[in-house]
């Protein structure tokens, strides 16, 4: 999948995500003078927007009331217009009131939360109820939840009132406007929309478990779970607002229950996005941001301990941070499309909603505009998105991890070293042609004996030579530092032991534990104490497996001058410069090209036919070396056109380390390793030194 195709798979999921969120029957009718006339669309059901007469500090049902309504706009908070001589803030009670005129049918009700508890009267009828107002705060239990219920055979005129107390929370009032109409009608829409929460939750939920459990199997990469825990964190919101999923199945839940969930989900969910973010385009900007914001969380989740009427004023200050992580979010992948990183761009259109989408609510909040709460529906965009995409990256990465295996097997099996592989009892779970043919087993023979039972025993050694190797190898196993020394094997058939001078290391896989063992099979490392100097010059074919023994040959004297943890870091970027020069030298593979066929295809039988091409033949890598008891010296030329290496330098500075940059940096790695990394014009020369 490339990033093109990505970006326009998640246009058509956005375009569906659009129309699944607004398939609602419902019409918006205008109440005025807190009087409205449905005759004319007696058979969908209305949502009840405008002027709605409400009496403040008073409940109609208990008498006749002297207070003088005033006119206010359903929906929102009464903040606003609640006299300044009662409780004051958000506190209060009073009762809503309109006049409907309608046809002669059955009519049913639906209606989102309240703030934060309210009684529904049909004619004077009460019809239901969602917690308990009162006039006090010890009369009154909140429980701000959807409701659905019928109000029965209306003739011709309907007065609909609604009592609304809140003594728990920063804004009461009628948070959202009533939807009446027929019962079918109304129940379609309430179940409906109902139910798309629901879905929303479920899924929500298995695209958390499945990140969660992904890095819980394979702990080498926290993105998994970071994005995991963002899921889930939007999960817990999406449960505990707008239908309140949660208390569709645990109704005895209190309102301090689901309110502090909410918005514990809340202070979580824009840290969460942004360390995801940073870590998927790392480097873009310092890791102490994600500190702060994080710290931040955890003092706005402090606050969940006192009582709801203080700590829901935490929420602005909560929005104005969450406002700073949008921009953060919009910033780092913007910056990264601008740098060529691959998913960027999707990456970038997916925040773009989620920005859109979070404004909004924020704006719904704070009663600056009256559209609807979509939050969780554009973050569970964002989290189908972002799923694609790192779906994207871990196939690149698996086809990168088979190609690399497959190269890496060829050289080995090509070797003609001893290469293999040991588990804890130290016998052979793998090995290649060399170790076979040198003990006369097959590789599927080998498998399961044990190493030690290979080792010579010299007669007047009376079998210490065994248990010292034994020993040998339970020192690396125990403290996982390689160690090298020599050994006699004993062939199945043959004449007399192969003394060699064995290497072991170990080696954590994701999936398992092993010992890796490679040897020399000639006796020139027992005369390295009296190593002073030496100059070689090799010419090979394009060949990976002799890059790979040439890289072993002028590095093997490298320990009688340092230690066996930096020759081995020589070696390797000696290695990565020898394969480079086969590839992008002799080969004349761009640096694209290798890109677009690694994740297309088999790379190694891509390279095995340009080797085949007569242009390429004959080519030849030709190398110097130099080795004192001050620096070694290697000079690696190819018979390429060379290239603007200042320019791949460059581009390869500008990825980061886990950045899903296909290939390259085997080269970053090498300018790492060695002090000087010199190229020489045209770039078919390089030098490369390292003092000791």
């Amino acid at each position: 999948m490339r990033p093109g195709g990505t970006l326009a798979r998640l246009v058509l999921l956005f375009a569906s995500f659009v129309c699944l969120t607004e398939c609602d029957s419902r019409v918006r009718g205008l109440v005025s003078g807190a009087s409205i006339d449905l005759t004319s669309v007696s058979r969908s059901a209305v949502e009840l927007r405008g002027d709605w007469q409400f009496f403040p500090g008073s409940f109609l049902s208990n008498a006749a009331s002297d207070v003088t309504p005033v006119y206010v706009k359903v929906p929102g908070s009464w903040n606003s217009y609640y006299p300044a001589a009662a409780i004051g803030g958000g506190q209060g009670f009073g009762t809503y009131r309109i006049q409907i005129r309608t046809t002669d049918q059955d009519l049913a009700l639906s209606t989102m939360e309240q703030g934060t508890s309210v009684r529904v009267y049909a004619n004077g009828k009460l019809i239901c109820e969602a917690g308990a107002p009162g006039s006090n705060r010890d009369t009154t239990i909140a429980h701000a939840v959807p409701l659905l219920c019928d109000i029965g055979r209306v003739s011709n005129a309907l007065t609909l009132t609604l009592e609304i107390a809140n003594f728990n929370y920063r804004k009461g009032g009628m948070w959202n406007a009533p939807v009446i109409g027929p019962v079918n009608a109304v129940r379609r829409d309430f179940y409906l929309r109902r139910d798309l929460e629901l879905m929303l939750s479920a899924l929500l939920f298995v695209m958390s478990m499945y990140h969660v459990m992904l890095y819980v199997y394979r702990r080498v990469d926290l993105v998994p779970l970071v994005f995991g825990l963002f899921a889930f964190a939007v999960f817990l919101r999406t449960i505990s607002t707008n239908f309140r999923i949660l208390t569709q199945y645990a109704p005895f839940l209190p309102f301090e229950f689901y309110n502090r969930l909410e918005l514990l989900s809340w202070f979580w969910i824009p840290p969460l996005a942004l360390e995801y973010t940073s870590r998927i385009f790392s480097g873009r900007i310092p890791s102490r941001t994600n500190l702060v914001f994080g710290v931040l969380a955890i003092l706005e989740s402090l606050f969940l301990v006192l009582p709801p009427a203080l700590y829901s004023y935490v929420v602005f200050p909560s929005q104005i941070l969450s406002v700073a992580v949008l921009v953060l979010c919009i910033y780092i992948p913007w910056a990264a499309m601008r740098e060529g990183h691959p998913g960027a761009a999707a990456f970038l259109f997916s925040s773009l909603v989620a920005v859109a989408c979070v404004t909004n609510d924020l704006l719904y909040t704070n009663e600056v505009i009256r559209t609807a709460q979509v939050g969780p529906y554009g973050l569970f965009f964002v989290i189908i998105a972002h799923s694609l995409i790192l779906s994207h990256m871990l196939m690149r990465t698996y086809k990168l991890l088979v190609q690399s295996d497959s190269r890496y097997r060829i050289m080995i099996e090509g070797s003609r070293r001893m290469v293999f592989a040991l588990d804890r009892q130290f016998r052979f779970t793998s090995a290649n042609r060399t170790v076979s043919r040198t003990l006369g087993l097959s590789q599927e023979e080998l498998v399961g004996r044990s190493f030690l039972d290979f080792i010579y025993e010299d007669a007047s050694e009376h079998g210490n030579v065994r248990a010292l190797v034994r020993q040998k190898l339970e020192d690396v196993a125990g403290s996982e530092k390689p160690a090298q020394f020599s050994i006699g094997l004993v062939q199945v058939i043959g004449d007399g032991p192969i003394i060699s001078l064995f290497t072991f290391e170990v080696v954590e896989l994701a999936d398992r534990w092993e010992m890796l063992g490679r040897a020399e099979t000639d006796l020139s490392d027992s005369l390295l104490p009296r190593f002073v100097r030496e100059h070689q010059r090799y010419a090979i074919g394009n060949s990976l497996t002799e890059a790979e023994e040439l890289a072993h040959r002028l590095t093997r004297h490298l320990a009688r001058y340092a230690d066996l943890e930096k020759a081995s870091y020589i070696r390797l970027g000696l290695r990565e410069i020898l394969i480079n020069a086969i590839e992008h030298g002799n080969l004349e593979v761009s640096f694209d090209e290798k890109t677009e066929t690694q994740m297309g295809g088999d790379y190694v039988s891509y390279l095995q036919e340009r080797c085949s091409l007569s242009q390429f033949k004959g080519r030849m890598v030709r190398v110097a070396y130099s080795l004192n008891t001050k620096r070694v010296i290697y000079r690696i030329e190819d018979e390429g056109k060379g290239f603007d290496f200042d320019a791949l330098f460059a581009r390869i500075h500008q990825s980061q380390p886990d950045s899903d940059l296909a290939h390259g940096r085997g080269i970053l790695m090498t300018l790492n390793i060695f002090d000087t990394v010199r190229f020489v014009a045209p770039g078919n020369v390089v030098f490369l030194v390292k003092k000791f």
